[in-house]
């Protein structure tokens, strides 16, 4: 038993479940800063989106005003009228007196109401309105900063080994083994925090197995991380137990009968999986799509031979961590 294992027996089931609801009490408090953030993030940004909105509304009346003006006055005949003075009459005219042509075009033609001139109320948003629509502008560069403060432009990470896009199973070995080492209280928390590094509204899916396969209970379908799925499916996997063997094929069998299919499998175990565990994967696996499956080695026990294999098969990373050490 290494020297880790020695200092959790010292330490006695006392001191494993003052840490067990610290970090219970942990991973609450990261929800709530989450959900606080996100808020924040949303009255910040408010601002100046309602300001392009603003600004691109009085171009649009602008620019209907104008058209309307032009089209009035081009249906409108002008009537020229010639008067004939006699020689004496137009003598007698003052010669500083000028005569004013009433048909002067009005000063709002002269300088007509362009989109230039709209845009000189503000530089930080000129050239956003000038280059693109506000469509474009939402969906796209305010767009990116929302998920940016909100988790939007990450993927998930689990042990270290990190997936940028797509839809995660987990998929978790709690096998009677995982009772060694604190082996389960450290998976259990590495999977917590990887749900709530999820970006938000993103897909997870979760399955532990050891003799079968079991869900958390209230998993109906794939889950969406927001703040209330987490804080439910947190406290679920608090409270699952190691029991039984180490049979992983009926997990991902459960998991390519997923409807979509997941993208991203972060696989783990701690011990020997059966040999033929390689050959059934490859047969389940779809042609339609690239599923990618992340191996993680939980222990000096684990089988890195087939581990190594199955990530070398889809694309996936593989990844030895020394139980109860940091990844």
């Amino acid at each position: 038993m290494d020297e880790q294992s020695n200092i959790v027996g010292k330490s006695g089931p006392r001191d494993s479940k003052h840490t067990e609801v610290y970090s219970e009490w942990q991973l609450r408090s990261d929800i709530n800063y989450r959900w606080k953030r996100n808020i924040i993030i949303l009255l910040v940004l408010g601002v100046p989106v309602s300001l392009v909105v603003h600004l691109f509304v009085a171009f649009l009346l602008a620019l209907s005003d104008r058209n309307t003006s032009i089209s009035d006055d081009s249906g409108d005949s002008i009537v020229i009228e010639f008067a004939v003075f006699e020689t004496e009459t137009l003598s007698e005219l003052p010669e500083s007196t000028e005569i004013e042509s009433s048909d002067a075009a009005p000063a709002a033609l002269d300088s007509p109401l362009t989109a230039e001139t709209v845009l000189e109320a503000t530089s930080s948003t000129s050239q956003l309105i000038a280059d693109q629509s506000i469509v474009p502008t939402l969906g796209g560069a305010l767009g990116g900063a929302l998920s940016a403060g909100m988790g939007g432009s990450g993927g998930a990470s689990f042990f270290g080994i990190s997936s940028e896009v797509g839809r995660f199973c987990y998929i978790m070995d709690i096998s009677a083994s995982m009772n060694q080492n604190n082996r389960l209280q450290r998976a259990r928390r590495e999977l917590q925090a990887s749900l709530l590094k999820l970006t938000n509204f993103s897909q997870f899916y979760i399955l532990f197995y050891s003799s079968d396969v079991t869900e958390p209970p209230t998993q109906h379908g794939w889950n969406t991380a927001r703040r209330s799925t987490l804080t439910r499916i947190n406290n679920e996997i608090q409270r699952v137990k190691a029991y039984g063997g180490t049979l992983p094929t009926p997990a991902f069998k459960k998991a390519m009968e997923l409807n979509p299919l997941p993208d991203v499998i972060f696989f783990l175990t701690d011990g020997h999986i059966p040999d033929t565990v390689i050959g059934e994967l490859r047969n389940m696996l779809p042609t339609s799509q690239r599923i990618v499956i992340h191996t993680v080695a939980f222990g000096q026990s684990a089988d890195t031979k087939q581990l190594k294999e199955i990530a070398t098969l889809t694309g996936g990373q593989f990844k030895f961590v020394k139980s109860g050490t940091a990844p």
